[in-house]
């Protein structure tokens, strides 16, 4: 007979990303893209688990990281376009200095 399994059967945000390697706020975008499925059906704003051996299989699966790592990357790209369509053209990226001074 073997020790208790050190992962609990329903896994947090935070355990996934740590089993997965991927950021802790990236597993809400897969979740979104549908390549992760909580376990119950509780309203959005609720903390959401995760069961262990469908993410287990999932870290075993090349095909379903690389499936994952191209929502992420896919996700992250959308919302950059979105933020420099707002910003507009001509906008300085965050802390930079639009007219440096140069000393002699």
């Amino acid at each position: 007979m073997s020790g208790p399994d050190p992962l609990p059967a329903c896994l947090t945000v935070e355990q996934v990303a740590r089993l997965l390697g991927f950021a802790r706020h990236s597993i809400p975008v897969l979740a979104r893209a549908g390549l992760l499925r909580p376990v119950g059906q509780g309203p959005r704003n609720t903390v959401k688990f995760y069961h262990r051996e469908a993410v287990l299989a999932h870290a075993r699966d090349e095909q379903w990281l690389g499936q994952a790592v191209d929502a992420i990357r896919d996700y992250w790209r959308a919302r950059n376009q979105r933020r420099r369509r707002r910003e507009g053209p001509h906008s300085s990226p965050p802390n930079s200095t639009p007219n440096p001074i140069h000393l002699p």
